[in-house]
This record gives C-alpha cells, structure tokens and sequence, in this order.
C-alpha cells in the first residue's frame, strides 16, 4: 500500500512539473488569481477539487473491466481489493 502510494505520489509530481514546464506563464497567472483569495475561499476551492477527484475514481473503479473494482489495479493488486471493498 505504501508502494502505490508513493508512486501515486510521484506521478502527481511529474504532472505538475510537466505542466509547470509547458505553461509557466499560465502557472504564474493562475497562482496571482490564488494569491487574492481568502483562506475560506481557498479552503472551498480545494474541497471542491477534492471532492471532484474522488468520484472520478469511484467511477473509474466502479465502470472499468466489468464494474468489479478492476479498473483501479493497474498493476497494483492491493488497490484492486481496495476498490472492490468500496462496493
């Protein structure tokens, strides 16, 4: 378990580094627009990415290979039966 999430872990960093690296200007703007914000407002937005993130992988787990949890293995079988125990 620790494995996957480290690896999880990893591949967030290198989408945002990739993005970082293709968008730098955009980064800067978004990061400005942030920069504004009250912590209430920032408390909100995160939660909301939260939330959005989650039910992406319930579906995934949900509807991928058959609806059994197999859509979320990759070649982990540890998140498999992770998944398949949500349902």
């Amino acid at each position: 378990m620790v494995l996957e999430l480290l690896t999880f872990l990893g591949l967030a960093l290198l989408l945002e580094g990739v993005i970082m690296v293709l968008f730098p200007a955009g980064i800067r703007r978004v990061l400005d627009h942030f920069a504004v914000l009250t912590p209430p407002q920032l408390r909100l937005i995160g939660l909301g990415f939260a939330v959005v993130a989650a039910l992406k992988l319930v579906i995934l787990a949900r509807v991928a290979n058959g609806g059994d949890g197999a859509g979320m293995s990759f070649t982990f079988p540890m998140t498999r039966r992770f998944a398949a125990g949500l349902f």
